[in-house]
């Protein structure tokens, strides 16, 4: 659910410039759709319509911090070191998620995926590129790598571009 209380709807575009199917997601209120022509969605944040490009990071800590220890140096220290580059016009939304493993009602089994957090992050194509494609500025790029071997485990880091599906539950 997004802030304004609307379901997320996503649908995909095809082959992108950035090599990607581009995922292309909007909202959409219970009784009405916001679709346009194919490849195109309403957002809350602009008139008429935009692409939305969906990146999603599966992260785990770092052996030997808390989960409380590790929640606090990613939003107050780590997050922080993005600021400028996640503030800039093109980003609609910036979500970190931390897992807590619960067991799957068919089997009652507790099962540990390996990862501590999901980073969910919607962009235009624009910002995508000069992010995700575009080479980081050498300090900038130091200064993360620095941090994430305080926070993270490097080697169980896996970022994606996600091709969402959405089931409109008022048909079910």
């Amino acid at each position: 659910m997004s802030r304004s209380g609307t379901r997320a709807r996503c649908s995909t575009s095809g082959p992108s410039s950035t090599g990607f199917a581009t995922p292309v997601s909007g909202l959409r209120r219970k009784t009405a759709t916001t679709h346009g022509e194919p490849g195109t969605c309403r957002t809350p944040h602009t008139k008429g319509f935009e692409r939305v490009i969906k990146v999603v990071g599966l992260f785990k800590k770092k052996d030997g911090i808390s989960d409380e220890e590790f929640r606090d140096h990613y939003e107050n220290h780590h997050c922080p070191l993005f600021n400028d580059y996640l503030g800039k016009p093109g980003v609609q939304r910036w979500v970190r998620r931390y897992l807590k493993p619960i067991a799957p009602p068919v089997t009652g089994e507790v099962r540990e995926s390996g990862f501590d957090v999901i980073v969910e992050i919607w962009c235009d194509e624009t910002w995508y590129k000069s992010f995700f494609v575009e080479p980081m500025p050498a300090d900038f790029r130091a200064m993360v790598v620095e941090d994430e071997a305080r926070l993270f485990d490097r080697d169980q880091m896996y970022m994606y571009v996600v091709d969402e599906h959405d089931t409109d539950l008022s048909t079910l």
